[in-house]
């Protein structure tokens, strides 16, 4: 199994995907990551190496209700100098979108003079250099732009949160690239694992049990009272 890669990245690829995506995506840099995420993780469940390196932590920040962000998030002190150097080259221009509230993966500075985070938005001004890219990350770079492009930005989202990775991680912890290679949507067990797990549950609880349900921490539609067979 590749080995997890550490906190760097390879800043020439991530540069290039971000004007990748940026040609296509006229979005904030809360969904530009998301969708760089979704490149990165294919192409190490393919390729068995990410294509930037880049950390992803995951951001469900739903302390405004009005404004809930989901989102695949590179930290700024990683995201930000690749960028602010493509600026400075004259190969991308951002301007501030409206602000969000302060996830705790915002810049230093952003929080201690606004006390809120700001959304960029970004205007390439160059296209994307591709030969920087092998032709088997070309490939699955061309083939997972392919099946993004169409989405919207909430059916981004959506597939956002399906996603193991997404899923199993805490709010801000990093998303580890070793998930990728795991099924998409629920993790499913094998017939001959869930049936070991009912004998050890059933051994300590006796068969049928009671457990309380709650819509908000067990995401079920309902309230009260479930009663399972272990």
């Amino acid at each position: 199994m590749s080995e997890e890669p550490k906190e760097t990245i390879n800043e020439t690829k991530f540069q290039e995907l971000f004007l990748h995506v940026a040609s296509w995506l006229k979005s904030d840099n809360f969904d530009m990551c998301s969708t760089m995420f979704f490149i990165d993780f294919r192409v190490y469940r393919e390729l068995g190496h990410p294509l930037t390196g880049a950390p992803y932590h995951k951001v469900l920040d739903d302390t405004e209700p009005k404004s809930v962000i989901y989102a695949a998030m590179v930290p700024h002190k990683i995201f930000d100098p690749p960028i602010i150097a493509l600026e400075a080259a004259g190969a991308v221009r951002f301007e501030p979108g409206p602000d969000f509230p302060l996830t705790g993966l915002s810049s230093i500075e952003s929080a201690k003079k606004r006390g809120r985070a700001v959304a960029k938005f970004f205007t390439p001004l160059r296209p994307a250099n591709y030969e920087v890219f092998s032709p088997e990350e070309r490939a699955v770079l061309d083939s997972v732009s392919a099946e993004l492009r169409p989405l919207s930005i909430d059916q981004l989202v959506e597939k956002l949160k399906t996603t193991d990775g997404w899923r199993l991680a805490k709010h801000l912890a990093k998303i580890p690239y070793h998930t990728a290679i795991l099924p998409d949507g629920e993790v499913q067990a094998s017939e001959e694992a869930l049936r070991y797990g009912r004998e050890v549950v059933a051994k300590k609880l006796g068969g049928l049990y009671t457990v309380p349900c709650s819509p908000t921490r067990h995401n079920l539609p309902f309230d009260g009272q479930m009663t399972v067979w272990v």
